[in-house]
């Protein structure tokens, strides 16, 4: 099961979102948004036996507001994709 729960915060907030997600409501896969970096990821990614889907661009009408920015020529949302540290 896929939770699409689109989780995402800061430390020990995310790491009880991974429990309630893969302990609690028994998903095999969650959504997570990656915009508050890579430690609001780490909780999911510790569970080596279950799968994350990490937004990168969502199709809400406002969702252009920053995930279209142009950052060294390429809209931000494709610098999250492929991992890259905006500099």
């Amino acid at each position: 099961m896929l939770l699409d729960a689109k989780r995402g915060d800061i430390g020990s907030t995310t790491e009880e979102y991974a429990k309630e997600v893969f302990d609690v409501f028994l998903a095999d896969a969650v959504t997570v948004n990656p915009y508050l970096g890579h430690d609001s990821l780490k909780p999911f990614l510790k569970r080596k036996n279950k799968g994350i889907v990490v937004l990168v661009r969502t199709s809400n009408p406002g969702a252009s507001d920053f995930q279209d920015l142009k950052i060294k020529g390429k809209p931000l949302y494709l610098h999250v994709a492929r991992g890259n540290q905006v500099e």
